[in-house]
């Protein structure tokens, strides 16, 4: 009630623009526009889901470290590796490096999602990895598919044991998810 009509209407053009284009770069489309009874669906299942979410748009390093404690979750998306000049945010190389060594002191929980490659899986080799493939609409071609890892610094099993759902935000778990990756230290444990 207390936005302008006009604020209104510009978040809804932004969000069906956003949502119509490939991989949400609101550079290229191919518009299907989504039944209205799902998008104001995935609208309110989203709002609940995110009441008590803060989200901020700033350097990585800075917001992990500003906010890091026990109890902390923090999900980073960073620019694919090998696809940095596709986003409009300047991610040079090395801060894929740098994001692995402040995930590696962080003292809170991390969940990070990347594309799937030996480059990334190896970065990583000291946390848990998750694969799994999903479409690739960035493709134009029916069927194809991409690869996509999820990092954490913590065993995600009993999160995947329960079929939770905090591993999407409005669906069923990936499917084909496989944990690829245990690192040493926990495999250690195991034993």
């Amino acid at each position: 009630g207390r936005a302008d009509l006009y604020d209104v209407r510009r978040a809804a053009a932004f969000y069906m623009v956003n949502h119509a284009s490939f991989s949400g770069t609101m550079k290229s489309f191919g518009i299907k526009l989504p039944a209205l009874s799902r998008t104001v669906n995935d609208l309110m299942l989203a709002s609940k889901r995110l009441e008590r979410v803060v989200i901020l748009n700033r350097d990585f390093g800075d917001s992990i470290k500003v906010n890091d404690k026990e109890g902390t979750l923090h999900y980073c998306d960073p620019p694919y590796f090998e696809t940095e000049d596709k986003y409009r945010v300047l991610f040079p190389p090395s801060n894929h490096e740098r994001l692995h060594e402040i995930a590696r002191q962080c003292k809170g929980r991390i969940v990070i999602s990347y594309v799937d490659c030996d480059y990334i899986r190896d970065l990583y080799q000291d946390f848990f990895i998750l694969a799994f493939e999903r479409p690739n609409t960035m493709a134009h071609e029916e069927g194809a598919k991409f690869g996509e890892v999820i990092i954490t610094n913590f065993d995600p099993r009993p999160i995947i044991e329960l079929n939770a759902p905090q591993l999407s935000m409005f669906h069923d778990l990936p499917e084909g998810l496989e944990l690829v990756n245990i690192p040493k230290t926990e495999r250690k444990l195991l034993q």
